[in-house]
């Protein structure tokens, strides 16, 4: 009796380990920094900038979201279960690199967030910002800048930036497909 006590008992451990296993390769954990679909997208490689039509602002929306996601069963072996974007803060002007580079642009003001939490300045006012600029690159899981942006008059500083880790192989793919010189 013991005897099918414990293998009862085995049997329903390795059910339920079975079950944890399965439910967590079909979640993704997600570390984008979570904006909000933009008003207006370029493109931007060594020729200059290039608007995007609606299909290609959706396509490259996508990528952008998607490369962020992991496995959430990759991720617990990987030690990155908690990992999320980072706040970075660099008093600097931003200059237009070379490569490709994917911006959002706000015709409102978006609150610069960390998380959930609202990022204040010294002074205590709301930081905002009107355009994100996502350095792409074609190498997997690396720290990808996205510098976020507020300017008037084409007068751009950055005071912020995040450092995401994503796969932006199939961003930069489809950017080499479309917009290459």
């Amino acid at each position: 009796m013991a005897k099918k006590i414990g293998a009862i008992v085995s049997l329903s451990i390795i059910g339920v380990l079975i079950l944890a296993t399965i439910i967590m390769a079909n979640i993704n954990i997600d570390y984008s920094i979570k904006c909000i679909k933009p008003d207006a997208m370029y493109v931007q490689n060594s020729k200059g900038q290039t608007g995007v039509t609606a299909e290609q602002k959706d396509e490259i929306f996508s990528l952008i979201a998607n490369a962020s996601k992991e496995n959430s069963l990759a991720a617990l072996f990987n030690g990155e279960i908690n990992k999320s974007a980072t706040l970075k803060t660099e008093k600097n002007s931003f200059e237009s690199p070379t490569g490709f580079y994917v911006r959002f642009k706000y015709n409102n003001q978006q609150e610069l967030k960390q998380g959930n939490s609202v990022v204040k300045d010294e002074s205590g006012n709301v930081c905002k910002y009107s355009e994100l600029v996502f350095s792409v690159n074609a190498g997997v899981n690396e720290d990808i800048k996205v510098y976020v942006l507020n300017g008037e008059d084409g007068q751009y500083n950055y005071t912020h930036y995040y450092l995401l880790d994503a796969d932006f192989e199939e961003l930069a793919e489809y950017l080499q497909d479309h917009f290459a010189e």
